[in-house]
């Protein structure tokens, strides 16, 4: 799955991209200045990453994307989807 917001900005489902890719994330998310930022700040290691991708195709209510402007990697944003018998509404 792709999405192109405008020119030369597109969203790529994490799944799709190449191996490289997504060894290149996981350097991302090991770096000092993410980890700070993250729900754990522990270095994931290459088994746990490849995991938690494993774990994103079989899951249909998580999708995750990255962003790319000119063809070059520069972020990640995720979705989790809900549907209406799941949600509970606030009162």
């Amino acid at each position: 799955m792709k999405f192109e917001a405008s020119k030369g900005l597109k969203f790529v489902d994490i799944n799709r991209l190449p191996y490289y890719l997504k060894i290149d994330l996981l350097n991302w998310r090991n770096q000092d200045f993410v980890r700070k930022n993250m729900f754990t700040n522990k270095i994931i290691s290459l088994e746990e990453h490849k995991e938690y991708l494993e774990g994103l195709e079989k899951n249909r209510s998580r999708k995750v994307f990255v962003g790319f402007l000119n063809d070059e990697p520069f972020g990640v944003i995720y979705f989790n989807i809900f549907s209406m018998e799941t949600m509970v509404p606030f009162v």
